[in-house]
């Protein structure tokens, strides 16, 4: 009889832990915290993405800035070899003009200010501070 109570009572605690309503609670907040970490893998995807995205545009605009570098260079390159035809020369040297260009020369539009902070588009009128004749040579010459 005594065991017959023992066992009674440890069925009754068993029913008492797993009765429908306490499963019920536990698979409820299995669920949520299943969904809470899907969530999260989905932002942590989302973020990801979002990183892979500036990368791409962060080497893409480093690309667009080389580019421009280069046709700075040409372009004085070959101003510094048309200027002395014409009696006229610059005052720097061919790498000056790629050193001073800063981010800040540009505008919210990408128009080029120039160092003084004039908008070069808005101000075509040119700038000879810098532009220092040479002595006039004879066409014979």
């Amino acid at each position: 009889m005594e065991v017959a109570a023992q066992m009674s009572q440890q069925a009754r605690h068993l029913a008492d832990v797993y009765s429908h309503e306490k499963v019920a609670r536990a698979k409820s907040f299995l669920r949520q915290r299943q969904q809470e970490a899907e969530q999260h893998q989905e932002r942590i995807v989302e973020a990801m993405h979002v990183c892979s995205e500036i990368r791409k545009w962060a080497q893409q605009v480093e690309l667009e800035e080389s580019v421009v570098a280069s046709q700075l260079a040409r372009l004085d390159a070959q101003l510094q070899s048309t200027l002395p035809a014409l009696g006229y020369s610059l005052e720097h040297d061919a790498g000056e003009i790629i050193d001073e260009i800063n981010i800040d020369d540009f505008d919210d539009d990408g128009d080029a200010f120039d160092m003084d902070g004039i908008d070069v588009a808005a101000d075509p009128t040119p700038r000879d501070e810098k532009v220092v004749a040479l002595a006039q040579k004879s066409a014979a010459e």
